[in-house]
């Protein structure tokens, strides 16, 4: 049911779907053995599923496109090509430009402000939208006083002349955040 193979330095598994089931939610269990070993930043993707044998080369280029992602985007952890959402949209893009374009246009005050500042306002907003819009989850992931999330929640809405509550207003911002971090 497990077939594996080392490939520079990844490890690559195809896992039939009752080895699949197994190993689902064992996340936690990676991180704590990794942990111990003092490893702290590793990235682990996931396709998929494969339903022939002619699915294997789909599968492998998913999980290295995840892969890809996940770190250009630092995110260590699990990254599932399933989720990988608006992503997929924003790497496969042949035109760079009109992102970036899309992104100066939505958000360029707030990059200029923390160019200037060095205030992390894009950061911030980022860690907010990632909370479903909860300022004490983003405070706790950005390691901050929630009273800085707070004020820089006030002053991203404030630079940006855009109302923040308003759904497309969000989505734009949202959208533009996410650019912004997959293209720096």
């Amino acid at each position: 049911g497990v077939f594996w193979f080392e490939n520079r330095a990844m490890i690559v598994a195809l896992l039939n779907a009752d080895a699949a089931r197994a190993v689902a939610g064992i996340e936690e269990t990676i991180d704590g053995v990794l942990a111990r070993e003092g490893v702290r930043e590793y990235y682990l993707s996931e396709s998929r599923t494969a339903h022939r044998l002619e699915d294997i080369p789909r599968i492998y280029q998913e999980c290295e496109y995840a892969l890809g992602i996940q770190q250009k985007l630092r995110r260590h952890g699990v990254m599932r090509f399933r989720d990988l959402g608006v992503y997929r949209v924003i790497f496969n893009s042949e035109n760079k430009e009109e992102l970036r374009s899309f992104c100066a246009d939505t958000i360029g005050p707030l990059v200029a402000y923390d160019r200037e500042h060095e205030a992390d306002l894009v950061r911030t907003l980022s860690a907010v939208i990632e909370s479903g819009g909860n300022l004490k989850a983003a405070s706790s992931k950005l390691f901050v006083h929630y009273n800085t999330v707070r004020y820089r929640f006030r002053l991203a809405g404030q630079l940006l002349e855009k109302d923040i509550h308003d759904p497309d207003d969000y989505q734009a911002i949202s959208l533009a955040v996410k650019i912004h971090e997959a293209l720096g």
